[in-house]
């Protein structure tokens, strides 16, 4: 399982690594940011259950409002934030980036 969590994102990597004619970031540098990103699941699971208690999570027989507070901006907005965060303390304090 976890090796089809994490294929995609790899791919995407390299993906994009292959495909960047003009200048290419080192690869430790990605790997490195690749990995912040990775370990960003532990405070996006603490604040997205505190963010749980400021909007619930959605019932199966929730109205449309609730669904999209709770999914977008619970969810959707702390996971981007994580990730960024990761880009932040290592890719753009880096010199090659």
């Amino acid at each position: 399982m976890l090796t089809l969590a994490v294929a995609p994102g790899i791919f995407f990597l390299w993906l994009f690594w292959v495909r960047d004619k003009y200048e290419r970031e080192p690869v430790r540098l990605l790997l490195a940011t690749f990995f912040l990103g990775a370990l960003s699941i532990l405070p996006t699971i603490i604040l997205e259950n505190l963010g749980s208690i400021i909007i619930p999570e959605p019932e199966e027989d929730a109205n449309i409002i609730h669904v999209v507070a709770y999914y977008f901006i619970i969810i959707a907005f702390v996971e981007e934030a994580m990730k960024l965060l990761a880009v932040k303390i290592r890719a753009y304090r880096s010199r090659e980036f």
